[in-house]
């Protein structure tokens, strides 16, 4: 399953035609299908995270902060941690519980990003996503990040998932 993006250029069309046709372009709306995406943005949350910013702002560049950035882990350990798994579908709750505790210092070995529910996303394919979906030219990327996440990306989109409440998720 894509990125779903608004079809702008049909509803630019209906606001500037006529304001009725996007009250009934609205009305025909539906959610078909869902999936759930956790994003693994450490650099965005030490940076843009509620406890960082605060701290920054009243302490500066503080011993907390230092050790906040060196514990920050890397997405393949996102992946691996079980409580993740579990919200992805790649395990089911119950077996959660069987998981060797604490779960960060037991990685469940040949973990995958992709659960039955949904999948686990890191920093550069989120931040690339976000910039494709900012209609207000927002988020500006770096060519060279540009660059090296675009192929990354392609390879994302072209493995349409498909996600369902009940569970039985499937690649196409």
């Amino acid at each position: 399953m894509g990125p779903f993006f608004w079809p702008l250029d049909q509803l630019k069309l209906a606001v500037i035609s006529d304001i009725r046709s996007v009250h009934d372009y609205m009305r025909k709306v539906a959610i078909k299908e869902y999936a759930y995406c956790l994003n693994h943005t450490p650099e965005l949350a030490y940076h843009y995270g509620n406890t960082p910013f605060w701290e920054r702002k009243a302490k500066g560049e503080s011993e907390f902060l230092l050790s906040l950035s060196k514990s920050m882990r890397p997405f393949e350990e996102a992946v691996s941690y079980a409580p993740n798994q579990a919200f992805i579908g790649g395990i089911d709750p119950e077996d959660l519980e069987a998981q060797p505790v604490p779960w960060y210092q037991n990685p469940m070995r040949g973990a995958s990003r992709w659960g039955q529910f949904g999948e686990i996303m890191p920093e550069d394919e989120f931040l690339a996503l976000m910039d494709i979906s900012d209609v207000f030219d927002i988020i500006w990327l770096e060519e060279t990040f540009s660059g090296k996440v675009k192929e990354k990306l392609q390879s994302h989109l072209d493995k349409p998932r498909h996600f369902t409440a009940s569970g039985k998720g499937s690649s196409h």
